[in-house]
């Protein structure tokens, strides 16, 4: 707009003017403002990219951003190898019973108050163990039969009860710690000898745990007696007698013998009702005769003991009846043997043994002939009886001597003290003997140790 102002007046001062010559040019005038900008042309091509500068400093580390998902996961590692068991806490402190009812009912723990173990079934062979400490209770220490040979098995049942004998309902694991002997749920199996093996009874979430200690022996091929163990015995009813111990071998002939392997042998009467056994001990039951074998392992001896019991039926001339007599009369203390007596000037004399009070020992007996009618009536046959001793390691009777007296119908036993016929402590029967009559088992004689 202002060029065009200028224009015009310029063609008006030159139509106005003289014409002339023209004047020298003026000056030139400020120079105007710069129009408005054209439309932009199009872009050309762009040029080549020019060569990556030199990096940079690493700029400050920005914040972190949001955690992405995760990924899928990886396979599982094989397992490390298991740590040692920490030591076991101290046992708390046991509460009061609480029946088993309440225990499901409100699911309140009860306090274990015992643990009973029995084996195979048997209420003979009972362990209890009393809680806090859980020892064995007194009087079940040796009742678990944990001896056994190769090939034998067992089988252990445990039950938790309260203080009321309720029991609880707690679940067991059972553990071995030796290849000999394998154990599944109380059921235990002996596959080697082993010198000793640990079963461990565990009470599931109640740290209560029992350790049963089992010896694994040799398979048991041979079963012998005791040497001097008597083969027949006459018994009165009620009387009994303590057996020696069997011995147990490894080989059918010859062999080892098997230490503790009497621990898996038992004494067995042919006839309970005549002879019971309970452990080595014989019993007379009712009159009769018996036979009493060791038996092991499916082993069985090949010698056998006798027990007659008195009165069995046969036919007989005479009958004999003892006199009773006191316990007091029948007990004697056996004083030992002195060497190199200092009452005499004699060097290494041996005095023999002796039992206070020195009275000898009296047992009389009746002796009564039967008629035909079997009736008994008062004998006045002249009769030489004769007597012998059962249990020869406690009394001795000479091969020679007559301790029988028989007068009438009334028979005299005498043990003199003097003599040297007490060579020992226990228990000792006296057999008499007179033809015609069955054999006559007197009372028990008891010589005490010193």
């Amino acid at each position: 707009m202002h060029y065009l102002i200028v224009i015009v007046i310029a063609f008006a001062l030159s139509m106005m003017g003289c014409e002339g010559k023209t004047g020298p040019a003026g000056p030139t005038g400020p120079q105007g403002a710069a129009g408005p900008q054209g439309v932009a042309g199009s872009t050309g091509p762009q040029g080549p990219v020019g060569p990556q500068g030199p990096e940079g400093p690493q700029g400050p580390q920005g914040d972190q951003g949001d955690q992405g998902p995760a990924g899928p996961q990886g396979p599982v590692g094989p397992a490390g190898p298991e740590g040692p068991a920490g030591p076991q806490g101290p046992q708390g402190p046991q509460g009061e019973g609480i029946d088993a009812d309440q225990v499901i009912g409100s699911g309140v723990l009860s306090d274990i108050h015992h643990i009973k173990l029995m084996q195979d079934g048997n209420d003979k062979k009972i362990a209890v163990f009393d809680a806090p400490d859980f020892e064995l209770r007194e009087g079940t220490e040796n009742a678990l039969n944990l001896i056994m040979a190769v090939g034998d098995m067992t089988m252990i049942a445990a039950k938790a009860a309260s203080q009321s004998g309720m029991a609880l309902p707690i679940t067991f694991d059972w553990a071995s710690d030796s290849d000999a002997v394998t154990v599944d749920g109380g059921t235990i199996d002996a596959s080697s000898p082993t010198g000793k093996a640990t079963v461990t009874v565990t009470a599931v979430g109640r740290g209560v745990a029992i350790d049963l200690t089992i010896k694994v022996l040799d398979l048991i091929q041979r079963i012998e007696f005791a040497s001097g163990q008597a083969t027949s015995y006459v018994l009165p009813v009620g009387g009994s007698i303590d057996l020696m111990t069997p011995v147990a071998y490894n080989e059918e002939e010859d062999g080892d013998v098997i230490d503790g392997a009497e621990a898996l042998i038992d004494w067995v009467s042919s006839d309970t009702d005549i002879v019971s056994v309970d452990g080595n001990t014989i019993t007379a039951e009712g009159r009769g005769k018996a036979e009493i074998t060791a038996q092991g392992q499916g082993v069985t001896s090949k010698a056998k003991i006798t027990i007659t019991v008195a009165g069995g039926t046969g036919v007989i001339r005479y009958v004999m009846n003892p006199y009773p007599s006191s316990t007091a009369d029948r007990t004697r203390v056996l004083q030992p043997a002195v060497e190199d007596d200092p009452a005499t000037t004699d060097v290494n004399e041996t005095v023999a043994r002796s039992v206070t009070p020195a009275a000898n020992i009296v047992l009389r007996i009746q002796v009564l002939e039967v008629g035909p009618d079997g009736k008994t009536s008062n004998n006045d046959d002249t009769l030489t009886a004769t007597v012998r001793s059962q249990n020869p390691d406690v009394i001795a009777i000479p091969a020679n001597s007559t301790p029988a007296a028989i007068s009438g119908a009334l028979g005299t036993i005498t043990i003199d003290t003097a003599e040297d016929w007490i060579v020992g402590h226990g228990t000792a029967y006296l057999v008499v003997s007179i033809p015609g009559a069955e054999d006559l088992p007197l009372a028990p004689i008891f010589i005490n140790a010193p």
